[in-house]
């Protein structure tokens, strides 16, 4: 099991009810804002992941990530956190109750060590979103599948097409309303972002 950043949960989520906000970094900034938050003081939880994927020299490496790539769940008062813009966007969080279940279910499986999701391998001409790295949130289609998992992706930039290789746990499947990830997995996976709560 990866151990999550979090600060003041030892009493459990539902402790903190009516104060469960959203964070959203800038990309490649999610484990950095979170230990600043844990810092700052307020409460924060960032599940962690560990995977693998191979290197452009075809080596088999293993990386700490957090499982919600700009994703941060942080519960403070409206003193604490809101002014700093550093932070990324702070987005309310209406159902503060089923946040507080969901985290609580997500830890339970997290520490059980249980599969997170299954692999899905990319195939030529699948639709993907990019989740991870500078090019988050761009969305393509797989053009051609190469060694160690690396795929050649055209990507929908302001209305052309731009061809880039990427590698397969960077992306998700994407079908327009939901996503399911792309990659290798076992608890410690990197997964889609959850929607968040209204």
């Amino acid at each position: 099991m990866v151990e999550p950043i979090a600060h003041g949960c030892e009493h459990g989520f539902g402790a903190h009810i009516g104060f469960w906000c959203l964070v959203r970094p800038e990309p490649n900034q999610t484990r950095k804002v979170a230990l600043a938050i844990r810092d700052h003081g307020a409460v924060v939880y960032l599940p962690m992941a560990e995977f693998t994927h191979y290197d452009k020299a075809g080596r088999l490496r293993r990386r700490t990530s957090p499982l919600f790539a700009g994703y941060i769940f942080a519960a403070t008062t409206l003193g604490d956190l809101w002014g700093d813009r550093r932070l990324g966007r702070i987005e309310p969080v209406r159902d503060q109750w089923q946040l507080a279940l969901d985290l609580h279910r997500l830890k339970a499986v997290l520490d059980s060590g249980a599969p997170i999701g299954q692999p899905v391998d990319p195939v030529a001409g699948q639709k993907v979103r990019v989740v991870d790295g500078p090019m988050v949130g761009l969305i393509g289609v797989v053009k051609k599948v190469k060694a160690r998992r690396w795929m050649h992706v055209d990507l929908e930039v302001l209305g052309r097409t731009v061809p880039v290789d990427i590698q397969a746990h960077r992306v998700e499947a994407y079908e327009g309303k939901g996503s399911r990830p792309i990659g290798s997995g076992r608890a410690g996976t990197e997964a889609s972002a959850p929607t968040p709560k209204e």
